[in-house]
């Protein structure tokens, strides 16, 4: 073979060109010993990676997961808070309905005393005529008049 003819495989810049096959079986192997000798470069797309011990890791894993189940904890918690706190809000909107409701009529039943009661609801008997008053009614066929809870001391007010 002469110089590069039409249709050869062999190149100048091939080693295989001008040696002999037990040669060219060893280029291989010198190729191979080279690179084991020269470290490879490292890649740039990647920084290299921090060697800690594996205990670290896991320490480094542990509080990321506890710290995520706390916050998802946290979340729960006002979301039940929040749902309790409308329900309650619910409850006292409907019990201050009825308050204001009852206030309106014992209010009105202030203004407007019933038949039969000789005096207003507002004046508390003295203590020299509540027992009497109270003998007078039960001696004319009449009922003890009931007393108001939360009247003045033990006596309460009544309506006689």
């Amino acid at each position: 073979m002469g110089a590069d003819a039409p249709g050869s495989t062999h190149s100048p810049a091939d080693p295989t060109a001008t040696c002999t096959p037990e040669e060219a079986s060893l280029l291989p192997r010198q190729a191979s010993a080279a690179r084991e000798r020269t470290p490879l470069p490292p890649l740039a797309s990647s920084p290299p990676l921090p060697m800690s011990p594996p205990s670290l890791d896991i320490t480094r894993l542990t509080a990321g997961i506890a710290r995520k189940l706390r916050e998802e904890l946290l979340e729960q918690m006002v979301r039940e808070f929040n749902t309790r706190f409308l329900q309650l809000q619910t409850e006292l909107t409907a019990h201050l309905a009825t308050f204001d409701a009852r206030l309106a009529s014992l209010q009105v039943a202030l203004q407007y005393p019933q038949r039969g009661c000789r005096r207003s609801m507002s004046r508390a008997p003295s203590s020299q005529e509540g027992p009497q008053s109270r003998q007078r009614s039960e001696s004319r066929g009449g009922s003890p008049a009931p007393t108001r809870p939360g009247g003045a001391g033990a006596q309460g007010r009544r309506c006689l």
